[in-house]
């Protein structure tokens, strides 16, 4: 068994905004869709508001949500790479194991 010791708080950061970005992309197609749904006169007055307001907002959120759910999940990426940093020093690391692979070139087919 090896032992995880120390993250790369940089590289944990740098792999959690793209999961932000992802995630907040699809988030925000959600919310612009459900947006567009409720685009209609009829449930704008329902809600008492401006019905062109629910579009504009929605399909905004495609822009701004990957950009806000990247730089949110950076931040905690690194936050929890220096948390577990500190932790492994205290009680140790993850222990994982790895199988070793066979790397000797294949004999020749024979015909």
């Amino acid at each position: 068994m090896q032992e995880i010791k120390k993250l790369g708080s940089l590289s944990i950061a740098k792999i959690s905004g793209l999961f932000g970005v992802l995630y907040g992309f699809v988030v925000g197609v959600m919310i612009g869709v459900i947006s567009t749904m409720y685009n209609s006169p009829t449930y704008a007055t329902a809600l008492g508001a401006d019905y062109t307001a629910y579009s504009t907002m929605g399909w905004a959120a495609l822009i701004i949500m990957p950009i806000l759910m990247g730089v949110l999940y950076f931040i905690a990426g690194i936050v929890m790479s220096v948390i577990y940093n500190l932790f492994a020093k205290q009680i140790g690391g993850i222990e994982v194991e790895f199988a070793e692979k066979d790397i000797r070139p294949s004999s020749s087919k024979k015909k």
